[in-house]
């Protein structure tokens, strides 16, 4: 006799979940794998204004069983004094692999690499968006000893 699992019903109580948001100097996605180079600081350090600096956001969701199969969109900004100094958007769907068990969420990873200009020292902030999750943290530019 062969069971059958039964899919769950879409409940409107799940949500997309933002499991972390990391700012690195090196980030790729391969395979759903996240290879961080430099990566978890929250503190940039410069020589001299402006400085162009190559700064990588990782991003993972967790994404509910009965959200899988659907387009999703997210959204990730810097900004400084509340005023956006990147921003960059797109879009995923998560596919549900054979092997999963029915009814677990699954991960989705994303990253982007850029270079931003700093204009000046201070906290700045970096954003993520994907659909009704959220997800901010400050992190600070300072200048190094030899700074001009």
């Amino acid at each position: 006799m062969s069971r059958v699992a039964k899919m769950p019903e879409r409940n409107g109580l799940e949500e997309l979940q933002i499991d972390w948001l990391v700012l690195a100097d090196y980030a790729e996605v391969l395979n759903n794998k996240l290879y961080l180079q430099g990566g978890g600081w929250d503190r940039l350090t410069v020589d001299c204004l402006p400085c162009p600096k190559s700064i990588a956001i990782a991003l993972a969701v967790r994404v509910p069983w009965g959200m899988a199969n659907e387009r999703h969109s997210f959204e990730i900004d810097i900004t400084f004094e509340d005023v956006s100094i990147l921003k960059g958007s797109g879009q995923f769907e998560v596919q549900r692999p054979v092997s999963a068990r029915v009814g677990r969420p699954l991960r989705m990873q994303v990253c982007s690499t850029s270079v931003v200009t700093i204009q000046k020292m201070g906290e700045y902030e970096v954003r993520a968006r994907v659909d009704g999750a959220q997800k901010a943290y400050p992190f600070y530019v300072t200048a190094t000893s030899n700074a001009q």
